[in-house]
């Protein structure tokens, strides 16, 4: 009977208090330890607003927003009569994130773009964790097996945290041997030419031998790598197992088998070509293909006969040919007949060509480079020889030419570039008994201010000799198809008898005539 009356007065108590809440309503809304959310986006999230009445379920519902906002390690609610007071302990903010014990800087930079953690996140220990085990298993994945990592932190003020990943990486799988069951026209080095996992050389550890690391991530894929190369000997109905390998972790030493079924060897029968294109003539197509009737198949040399095709159809402007293969097999005579199906779609022309990148190159230099230009029907090999060109200038580090396409029959290029240095500072000494002291110095630059220019100064000094030179060549005056350059030097040598003063110089002109020949004529001066 008293324990009844007690549970009696506690619900009553609990039923009064939450009688008292309800009635209570918001006067104010404060929030004490906000860092990375202003007070008008913390009320937002709360949802509750002054001159409502104080709900406890909603006060809990506020707290469970806060913490989804992924900001916070806790959250808690003051109540002092009808003011709401939130308190916030915020998650440390990362000021740093290192590896150590793995290669090189670039080798830790590329490691570290993976494993999900970067400066400015903040501090989760469950995101450390699985950063871990993410640098675990890349590691794993490149052959590095019983890899310990060690995760410490520093606090850094009261508000960020630097996180360092200690690697201690395990020991490489070394493949000591590797079978290919079942293979009995190919020889070995044929079958591991592309695979990334090879069996160990003897002198493995020299530079040009196969170490014989296992690269496990790849693994998988070499089995595609083996059945590739069965493909280019003609072998189209080659079956290649995924790769097993069993590893003794006592020595670090694998074996990998395959299991292999080669099936016939097909001969080329009959190659032919179905396409309407205007101006192209079926015949002379087909001269041009590397597959010939007769010879044994070879599925890298077909890639690069659709390739062919493709930029044949589009130097006639369709920017989006397709050349799709149909191929019969017919294992009885051994041989497989094909069928090159071209589509060419649409005429294309070009719209802009969009130039991106050149902080310091001019745009139009790089248009002398570009041999498409606004109007311009589409032209596949003018778009390669425009890369390469490019290439050629030695202006930049990478160039991409991509088509955007706007419609079924317009383009743009857009032509992206990132700059390398192209100047050179030089400086020297020296001491001779006959020369004495002697200093040398020079200045090159091969796009001089972007314009395309190459220009060269520089200057030799000793106790008996100097030496003056400058030069400078424009590979495209005014933008044409002529060079021109000049050079002179001033030289002075004084011998035990007499002084040698000379004054030179050169000129040269030249010419492209085609987009990969050039001639230049010179003429020299010595005074």
């Amino acid at each position: 009977m008293i324990k009844k009356i007690a549970l009696f007065q506690i619900l009553f108590s609990w039923m009064l208090i939450g009688s008292l809440l309800s009635a209570q309503k918001v006067t104010q809304i404060k929030f004490e330890g906000l860092a990375h959310l202003s007070s008008t986006t913390a009320k937002e999230i709360a949802g509750i607003r002054v001159g409502e009445e104080i709900n406890a379920g909603k006060i809990n519902d506020s707290i469970k927003n806060f913490f989804s906002q992924g900001y916070f390690k806790d959250v808690w609610v003051d109540q002092q009569g009808g003011v709401l007071i939130y308190h916030f302990e915020e998650k440390l903010a990362i000021a740093n994130v290192d590896i150590k014990g793995y290669g090189s800087g670039d080798e830790g930079t590329k490691l570290l773009e993976g494993i999900g953690l970067k400066k400015g996140d903040l501090y989760d220990e469950r995101r450390v964790k699985k950063a871990k085990r993410t640098l675990i298993s890349r590691l794993e994945s490149q052959g590095y097996y019983d890899t310990v990592v060690d995760v410490s932190t520093t606090p850094i003020g009261e508000s960020s945290i630097a996180i360092v990943f200690d690697v201690n990486k395990g020991e490489k799988i070394i493949i000591e041997e590797q079978n290919f069951v079942g293979a009995e026209h190919l020889v070995q080095n044929d079958l591991e030419l592309d695979l990334a996992n090879k069996e160990k050389d003897f002198l493995g550890w020299m530079p040009w031998r196969n170490s014989g690391e296992a690269t496990v991530d790849q693994l998988e894929y070499d089995a595609y790598r083996v059945k590739d190369v069965y493909m280019r000997h003609g072998y189209l109905d080659a079956y290649v197992s995924k790769p097993l390998m069993r590893v003794d972790f006592g020595s670090y030493k694998g074996k990998v088998d395959y299991q292999v079924v080669e099936g016939v060897q097909y001969r080329v029968g009959t190659i032919g070509i179905t396409q309407d294109v205007s101006g192209l003539n079926t015949e002379n197509l087909k001269d041009m293909l590397l597959l010939k009737e007769g010879k044994i198949f070879n599925i890298k040399r077909m890639r690069k006969d659709i390739q062919k095709l493709e930029e044949a159809v589009g130097n006639l402007g369709f920017a989006y040919a397709k050349v799709a293969p149909q191929m019969h097999k017919d294992p009885e005579k051994k041989i497989i007949n094909l069928q090159y199906i071209v589509q060419p779609g649409k005429v294309v022309t070009i719209n802009d060509v969009i130039i991106s990148g050149n902080d310091t190159t001019k745009d139009r230099v790089i248009r002398r480079y570009i041999y498409l230009a606004p109007g311009d029907k589409f032209n596949a090999t003018d778009l390669k020889d425009s890369k390469n060109a490019l290439g050629r200038t030695g202006f930049f580090e990478k160039v991409d030419v991509e088509s955007q396409r706007l419609s079924s029959d317009k383009i743009n290029l857009l032509v992206k570039v990132k700059e390398t240095s192209t100047g050179t500072i030089s400086a020297g000494g020296g001491y001779g008994s006959f020369e004495g002291l002697m200093v040398n110095a020079s200045i090159s630059d091969r796009n001089f201010f972007g314009s395309g220019i190459n220009t060269t100064l520089g200057f030799e000094i000793s106790k008996r000799s100097t030496n003056y030179n400058l030069s400078f060549v424009n590979p495209k005056v005014w933008d044409s198809m002529y060079s021109f350059g000049v050079s002179v030097y001033k030289r002075e040598y004084e011998y035990i008898d007499y002084t040698q003063d000379q004054l030179g110089g050169s000129m040269t002109l030249g010419r492209q005539f085609y987009r990969h020949i050039n001639a230049s004529i010179g003429i020299g001066y010595v005074d």
